[in-house]
């Protein structure tokens, strides 16, 4: 998904997304580990990028949050 649907989100809704990404990652990797069918990696790629974003999106939040109070 694109930075700007991210973006688009609440904040609960990025954190929820955030877990979901994470959790996915976890599993594709303990079932590349147990030898059992291992997703490929692009998929593993996209979604570690996938939480690269949404972490992105949260932390540019968090900036501006905290630039809009020194203000």
């Amino acid at each position: 998904m694109k930075a700007s649907r991210y973006r688009e989100m609440s904040g609960e809704e990025l954190a929820q997304s955030f877990r979901e990404q994470r959790r996915g990652l976890v599993d594709m990797r303990t079932m590349k580990g147990s030898g059992g069918e291992a997703e490929s990696p692009i998929k593993m790629r996209g979604r570690r990028r996938d939480i690269a974003r949404v972490l992105t999106v949260m932390r540019e939040r968090e900036l501006s949050n905290v630039s809009g109070k020194q203000q």
